[in-house]
């Protein structure tokens, strides 16, 4: 049950490292508290947030995406590179291409931009 679950919540939740907690906020019916869910994910290293992102690369939804590709930025692991460079390269929206561009730049991965 996610009764009362904030974007506070889920920040107190990151720092203190519960990964489980955030993951189940992804699931929340409120599109805000499920973003920044996502974000926060970027702030944890343990391999189930890493997982659940790149899961996350593959929503249907654009927006999601594209805080998926921030998130993997953030988390700054070497793993996240193939998958960011696949999004780069081949998600339909413009905006998450450009988000996986500048995550690869965080990974300090330069990405050849189409000109």
């Amino acid at each position: 049950m996610l009764f009362g679950v904030s974007e506070e919540k889920i920040k107190k939740w990151a720092n203190k490292g519960k990964v489980n907690k955030v993951i189940k906020a992804t699931e929340n019916s409120k599109e805000e508290i499920r973003n920044a869910a996502i974000l926060a994910l970027g702030e944890l290293h343990q391999d189930e947030a890493f997982n659940k992102l790149v899961l996350f690369l593959r929503d249907p939804s654009a927006e999601v995406r594209g805080l998926a590709c921030e998130a993997l930025g953030k988390q700054g692991k070497p793993l996240a590179v193939e998958h960011l460079r696949y999004v780069a390269s081949n998600d339909e929206d413009k905006n998450v291409q450009e988000k996986a561009i500048e995550a690869l730049k965080l990974l300090d991965v330069e990405e050849e931009e189409e000109q």
